[in-house]
């Protein structure tokens, strides 16, 4: 198991999803057809990218706000356990520091976005789930980020620790987070070559 420094942790993801943040305001400058458009039949568009992280954040974000209330506890240590699976679950989504993904996943059938969609309200939910993301991340300060488990997306087979969710959740906005935006440099460059 990893030891991390809890509240170093903690402002880690903070930090990474107020990066997150920057990058939906970004979005809402542009216009709704760049966000709409699939560069190729086969990619998703930077809304369906977004609706994508929509499901998948409140995957999360559902269990544990209701949770927080009567199953968080204090933290009795600076210092946070990953377990083994979370930890290695995490490290394969998160892009690399150069911008790399690490390993292809194939999307879960219920994870799927959907084509037609309300680009603004797909993009108000993304800023929504960021924002609550952030609170949930300041509620935790001096808790037990091990205080209980999540089911993920595998069902009961697979449960993670509420730091442990929170980490990957956050790793799986940042990977499709540089999908978005390499759809964005398609999208820019073939306007340009038109």
């Amino acid at each position: 198991m990893a030891t991390l420094d809890q509240k170093q942790f903690l402002e880690r993801l903070k930090s990474e999803t107020e990066e997150i943040l920057a990058f939906a305001y970004m979005l809402s400058e542009q216009p709704t057809e760049k966000l709409t458009e699939q560069p190729t039949p086969n990619q998703w568009s930077v809304a369906e990218c977004l609706e994508h992280m929509n499901a998948a954040t409140e995957l999360y974000l559902d269990q544990i706000e209701p949770k927080m209330i009567t199953h968080l506890k204090p933290s009795g240590t600076t210092f946070f356990k990953r377990g083994f699976f979370a930890s290695y679950s995490t490290k394969s989504l998160k892009p690399s520091a150069e911008g790399k993904i690490k390993s292809k996943m194939k999307t879960m059938k219920i994870f799927q976005p959907i084509s037609e969609q309300n680009v603004k309200s797909v993009l108000d939910r993304f800023v929504n789930n960021q924002h609550r993301v952030l609170r949930v991340l300041h509620d935790l300060d001096g808790k037990d980020l091990r205080s209980f488990k999540l089911t993920t997306a595998l069902g009961k087979i697979l449960k993670f620790y509420v730091g442990e969710a929170l980490e990957f959740a956050i790793a799986h906005n940042q990977r499709h987070v540089l999908q978005a935006r390499r759809v964005l440099e398609q999208m820019d460059n073939k306007v340009f070559n038109k």
